[in-house]
């Protein structure tokens, strides 16, 4: 068996749906690569697990709720969500009442997920 060169690192996102929901609420991650696989699922609640300070929008928490605003948009077409959760979004005691996608250019690319970053912008108002 010959040396394995690991240059290529390919992940997947699944997004699940409960039947009677119309909202991400779970997403499958896989992550391939020549030598390996792993499976990782993350819940949409997951994201009280993660850090979130009253000083900051931009902890692992506020992350973790826009990787799933970015799934609803790919699979639902949502670009503007209600703030439930008074914690997130919020910055010098101001709370956030929405979050908003701004468009993604994918440009003549139809399969969003087989770019390798993805950057978006959000309004949090």
């Amino acid at each position: 068996m010959g040396n394995i060169v690991e240059d290529s690192i390919d992940i997947y996102h699944i997004p699940c749906v409960r039947d009677s929901q119309n909202y991400v609420n779970a997403s499958m991650i896989i992550t391939a690569t020549p030598t390996d696989t792993t499976i990782s699922y993350k819940i949409d609640i997951q994201y009280l697990q993660q850090q979130n300070t009253n000083t900051s929008i931009s902890d692992s928490a506020e992350y973790f709720a826009v990787y799933f605003m970015f799934l609803d948009n790919t699979v639902f077409g949502y670009n503007k969500f209600k703030i439930l959760d008074t914690n997130l979004f919020k910055s010098n005691n101001k709370k956030a009442e929405y979050v908003t996608i701004d468009s993604m250019d994918t440009g003549n690319n139809s399969n969003v997920w087989s770019l390798i970053t993805t950057c978006i912008n959000i309004s949090v108002t």
